[in-house]
């Protein structure tokens, strides 16, 4: 906790971000419940015209290739899968900041980078028996103090992460140089602000720490599958680390690390098809 007691009470680098869609809040915490039903998903979208709309655009999309156009909510959740919906309400709730901040590429490969470690977290997690719907949420806002960051200054925070590659500077140090505040402190301070669930708090926190070999704890999880992630090509910035592939995987507990393709080649592809529909920036 001593770390958390270090964030500024009101960051200055987050104070132009609205405060957080509250359909979007009450979507997440449906899309915790592993038993929530397409009916409950879809009475909340119905009441909201953005989100409604890209969920059918989703389902509409070449990835499915139907050849009937998709018009029923509940027909489309089931079509996407409650994977991509969970992605797609960040998307949505954060929509007129990414769009734009998406025109930067390093700011889009974050969000992809985001959206990989969901996808591969909810994996392992599976192994551990821990909830996939918890895993992909973690995952997916691991990384939500640098969304938020990027959102509120993706000018500046693009240049920030071409000079941080460029000199081979710690990108947390490069945060608090500018910022005066790194984007794990932001995370925190995010996810209390915008009431995200307890564990997006503890893994924006932590997710940089040192992981443990065979700890079954989400957020140890994340800590490895974040590296993972990195090394396998979905990386924001060339970081340096102790850590090769093979050791991040031999750390996963034996029943996680059953989940996953150990060539990281093969696991890259796999993500991938998964990420993909989300993977380009749209037209403003």
């Amino acid at each position: 906790m001593e770390k958390l007691n270090s964030i500024p009470k009101y960051p200055w680098a987050l104070r132009q971000l609205p405060p957080f869609p509250p359909v979007a809040n009450r979507l997440l915490g449906l899309l915790q419940d592993p038993n929530v039903s397409n009916a409950q998903l879809s009475d909340v979208i119905r009441i909201d015209p953005t989100f409604s709309f890209e969920l059918l655009r989703l389902a509409n999309s070449s990835l499915f290739g139907f050849s009937q156009q998709v018009s029923d909510i509940a027909h489309a959740i089931s079509i996407v899968g409650l994977e991509r919906v969970k992605a797609l309400v960040m998307m949505v709730a954060l929509n007129a900041q990414i769009k734009s901040a998406l025109r930067y590429q390093r700011l889009l490969d974050c969000w992809i980078h985001c959206l990989a470690c969901a996808v591969l977290t909810e994996n392992v997690a599976r192994g551990c028996g821990i909830p996939a719907e918890r895993a992909y949420m973690a995952g997916l806002l691991h990384d939500v103090g640098r969304l938020g960051m990027m959102t509120a200054y993706p000018q500046e925070y693009a240049r920030l992460l071409d000079v941080a590659a460029e000199e081979g500077l710690p990108l947390i140090q490069a945060e608090l140089d500018i910022f005066d505040i790194d984007h794990c402190m932001a995370g925190a301070w995010l996810a209390a602000e915008w009431s995200l669930p307890p564990e997006v708090r503890f893994v924006a926190q932590t997710h940089h720490e040192a992981p443990e070999p065979g700890d079954r704890e989400l957020g140890n999880l994340l800590r490895i599958t974040n590296r993972i992630t990195n090394l396998i090509g979905f990386s924001v910035t060339p970081e340096s680390d102790t850590y090769s592939f093979e050791d991040l995987v031999d750390m996963l507990p034996q029943p996680a690390r059953r989940r996953i393709d150990t060539n990281p080649n093969a696991l890259k592809q796999e993500i991938l098809e998964k990420v993909s529909v989300f993977a380009a920036p749209r037209a403003a």
